[in-house]
């Protein structure tokens, strides 16, 4: 998988969340797109991962939807091709655009973290 195919499988997966997200909140479209400033058109455009959604959107849905960010990550089963995106961490997204344009030293220093980072174990796993 590209990274472009893997960008649009995840605008997808983070619409889909959203609005499984918006429809166990009760709240319409409509609703949701006056806290973005934006028509529910639009929101209905993000839900499907036509259009994608910015981080301050996100944490305004977040708000809105009394969930974490890390919500709209999750694994959506019925979306065709999200199981070939695996489990995403807000941390892998952090460099994911940056990545490619880094500096060798600042990329393997920047890997380096992120490996470490990943090893953590969260106090009730251990």
């Amino acid at each position: 998988m590209n990274s472009r195919q893997r960008e649009k499988l995840i605008d997808r997966r983070v619409g889909a969340n959203m609005r499984k997200q918006r429809v166990a909140a009760k709240m319409s479209q409509e609703t949701l797109g006056k806290a973005f400033d934006v028509t529910f058109q639009q929101v209905k455009k993000m839900e499907k991962g036509l259009n994608r959604i910015g981080s301050g959107r996100l944490t305004i849905a977040s708000e809105m939807l009394h969930c974490t960010i890390d919500t709209f990550y999750a694994p959506v089963h019925e979306l065709p091709g999200d199981e070939a995106l695996g489990e995403i961490q807000v941390i892998d997204l952090v460099g994911l655009s940056k990545l490619e344009t880094m500096d060798a030293d600042i990329k393997a220093s920047f890997q380096s973290l992120i490996d470490k980072v990943s090893q953590l174990r969260h106090p009730d796993e251990q």
